[in-house]
């Protein structure tokens, strides 16, 4: 009978450990903060900021414009102007203006400047808060933010929000 209890009390001991250690493994506060961090991180690097959805069309910086005018639909706007030694152009696409400069012979997408009622592919427009921008670009380049302002950068591309006391007033996607 005596090796019976024994026998039971080291039982409930090892279990008691072993349900200790799965807690602490699994549902420890900071194991649960690490998962939100990786979590957020993947959110991050998900988003693709070379890419802006305009009319339906996934427009991609340092691309060839004409790959996507089919799609675009004709332009609200366009000006030309010039610029360095290319020929350079914006189109006009509600609120959306795509800058075209032609590099070594192509008609290459540069810059895309979003106004009002505008939203990056990932939702955030002028409406958005500095929070909303965080959580879903994750933190920003140090050395392309300042002020409020947030900058992010891929290498090829920097995408950046103006931002002060009444909201966000700038949104760019801008080849480097």
């Amino acid at each position: 009978m005596k090796k019976y209890i024994i026998t039971i009390l080291v039982l409930c001991t090892m279990l008691c450990a072993c349900s200790n250690s799965e807690n602490d493994s699994i549902g420890s506060s900071s194991n649960v903060s690490e998962l939100k961090s990786t979590e957020e991180n993947i959110i991050s690097q998900e988003v693709d900021i070379k890419k802006c959805k305009i009319n339906g069309a996934d427009v991609e910086l340092g691309t060839d414009i004409n790959n996507y005018l089919d799609e675009l639909g004709d332009a609200d706007n366009s000006e030309e102007w010039e610029g360095n030694a290319n020929s350079c152009y914006s189109l006009s696409y509600g609120p959306y203006d795509i800058s075209i400069n032609t590099i070594d012979g192509v008609e290459t997408i540069t810059a895309i400047w979003l106004s009002d009622g505008a939203t990056t592919t990932e939702g955030i427009g002028f409406d958005s808060s500095k929070q909303d921008i965080l959580s879903v670009y994750g933190d920003p380049d140090e050395d392309l933010s300042y002020g409020d302002d947030l900058g992010y950068s891929d290498g090829d591309v920097t995408l950046q929000f103006g931002i002060n006391s009444d909201g966000i007033y700038r949104i760019n996607y801008e080849l480097n």
